[in-house]
């Protein structure tokens, strides 16, 4: 049975982690303990999560979180490293690990850093969103004229048409 805190302060972030259709095994961004994160709080983006760190950002602070996995999330993240070794036709509803209640401490937090974009900017303040999207829209629009490359490691802006 997992400790319980002292206080309910102590608690930064409350999940049920359990597995959903849209999980993707071994796969950090999309693995069902990041899912679970993500959709239980809208101001939460960015989130990883493997055998070592939890990782999300928050939009309201502006800041990157790292805690270290717990315990229960470290067996759930085992067994599913497990079942993607294994063949899929073979897989039986009792081979997927049950869900589990992850409770993020503050005692568990390892860091915190302010959130930064590519060109530096603070990424909480609405000048800065401001500045990033200008610079998006003049990219797009000097990019507008030139060929559009149709590959999947393209990052380049596809310009919108208007009649």
């Amino acid at each position: 049975m997992a400790k319980q805190p002292e206080k309910d302060d102590d608690i930064i972030l409350s999940v049920q982690v359990t597995l959903h259709p849209n999980d993707e095994i071994a796969n950090k961004w999309r693995c069902p303990i990041a899912n679970s994160i993500k959709e239980s709080d809208p101001d939460i983006h960015h989130v990883t999560a493997d055998e070592h760190f939890i990782r999300y950002s928050r939009y309201s602070t502006g800041m990157r979180y790292t805690h270290w996995t717990p315990k229960d999330g470290k067996r759930f993240i085992k067994k599913l490293d497990v079942l993607a070794r294994k063949d899929p036709d073979t897989l039986k509803a009792s081979d997927f690990p049950k869900g589990f209640q992850l409770d993020l401490m503050r005692s568990s937090l390892a860091g915190e850093q302010p959130v930064s974009n590519t060109k530096g900017l603070n990424a909480n303040s609405a000048r800065s969103r401001n500045k990033v999207a200008m610079t998006q829209k003049l990219k797009v629009e000097k990019d507008a004229d030139k060929p559009v490359k149709r590959g999947s490691h393209s990052r380049r802006f596809i310009p919108v048409l208007s009649d």
